[in-house]
């Protein structure tokens, strides 16, 4: 299992790295120490991450002191620590064995204290559940390979889901990504989080969501999302205590995945052998459509298209033109599919770079909040309609820890 202290008493803190990660935890005010009482014996891994709070360089140190007699010492008596602000979180693993009762004690050297967050002592096993849901913004059910798709458009989830459980009938409970999302992480029907106005509110407060349900068994949470319409402001960080989402700005619907999925290695590293839920969403395919390792408007899967779209028209005009054509909708169409053939490899990249342990004990979940409209029915995009286009997606689930359905 996963020891924990409780610090509800303890001045709750957010600490946000350069890169734009942020953590939830508890301050350590400079000479104030933080105490976590050990009730009896605990062995394992003592982690946690922390920074300071201001510029400039901060000295954590962690001490044990045992409150009842032991055959074995702590193994360690003393830690001293030097965080350098422009370096981001520090991540520590330190071994830890006792077999009687024992405080430990953090304290910090700094003018503003430091945070500390994610503190536990675990026994990492490669055979700890873990959880991995990843989520490809507006992926439409027939845009997959393994959903029937006419274009080779994953071959790195077709392969990492063969076999997986496959659902045939799932469908999105809205078709847009705020009201969709929030009802994925509370299980609530998106009516349930909407203001007077009928308007989404993203996570509603106080609704406890998929996050908060894993904290409570002791997991760690992590959600890191591309898409910016899903953020602090509206609630999407709640339940889990490391966060990041990008700049709330038409801009930030542009960056590809990859420069999410590159926030991610430090958070697995220090997580290695633990039960964890790691929430990851994708932007790709979403509007602008088209790859953004390819030039604009170019695309293999349609090299013979002479015409002037690019795949950015609606991007930045929500109304439909009606100077399109039916070539240039085939045109978007094969746009939108590279896209989602990009975002396919970027998933292919993050599963080739776990370790193999990891890839075999975690439950890996694969699906989207909505798909996309390509005038089958009169309209564009997503969000105005509730056609099959819009609301049936994907759901792939491949168990961890060797289990199989029947």
């Amino acid at each position: 299992g996963t020891l924990r202290p409780d610090l509800a008493t303890a001045a709750p803190a957010i600490v946000v790295e350069p890169s734009g990660v942020r953590h939830e935890g508890v301050l350590v005010p400079a000479g104030e120490p933080l105490t976590w009482p050990l009730a009896g014996a605990a062995a394992g891994r003592l982690r946690f991450a922390w920074a300071a709070q201001a510029p400039g360089t901060a000295t954590l140190t962690v001490t044990t002191a045992a409150t009842a007699p032991m055959t074995n010492r702590p193994i360690f008596a003393t830690l001293q620590r030097t965080f350098d602000a422009g370096a981001g979180l520090a991540y520590e693993d330190l071994e830890i064995a006792t077999d009687a009762p024992a405080v430990l004690s953090f304290v910090a050297d700094s003018p503003a204290g430091i945070v500390i967050s994610d503190l536990r002592i675990v026994q990492p096993s490669r055979r700890n559940d873990a959880m991995i849901v990843l989520l490809l913004d507006t992926t439409r059910r027939d845009a997959i390979g393994l959903y029937g798709s006419r274009r080779p458009t994953t071959p790195q989830i077709d392969r990492i889901f063969a076999g997986a459980w496959k659902a045939e009938r799932a469908w999105s409970l809205a078709s847009w990504t705020t009201p969709s999302v929030a009802a994925l992480l509370t299980g609530m029907l998106p009516s349930g989080q909407e203001d007077e106005s009928g308007a989404s509110v993203g996570i509603a407060p106080n609704v406890p969501t998929l996050g908060h349900d894993f904290a409570l068994a002791g997991w760690s949470t992590a959600h890191f999302n591309a898409n910016p319409a899903l953020n602090v402001d509206n609630g999407f960080h709640r339940g889990f205590t490391t966060f990041y989402t990008p700049p709330y700005e038409m801009a930030s619907m542009a960056l590809p995945g990859s420069d999410m999925l590159a926030r991610l290695p430090g958070w697995i590293r220090a997580h290695e052998g633990e039960r964890f839920l790691l929430y990851l969403q994708l932007i790709e395919p979403h509007e602008p459509y088209g790859r953004p390792d390819q030039p604009k408007g170019v695309t293999a899967f349609d090299p013979d298209y002479t015409g002037s779209y690019r795949g950015d028209e609606s991007h930045f005009d929500l109304s439909f033109d009606a100077t399109l054509q039916p070539r240039d909708v085939e045109h978007l169409r094969a746009l939108y599919d590279d896209d989602v053939r990009y975002g396919d490899l970027l998933i292919g990249q993050f599963w080739d770079g776990l370790d193999a342990a990891l890839r075999d004990r975690a439950t890996f979940v694969f699906l989207s909040d909505h798909g996309e409209e390509f005038l089958e029915h009169g309209g564009w995009k997503h969000g105005p309609s509730l056609y099959d286009e819009v609301l049936r997606v994907p759901f792939l689930l491949r168990p961890g820890n060797a289990r199989h359905f029947p």
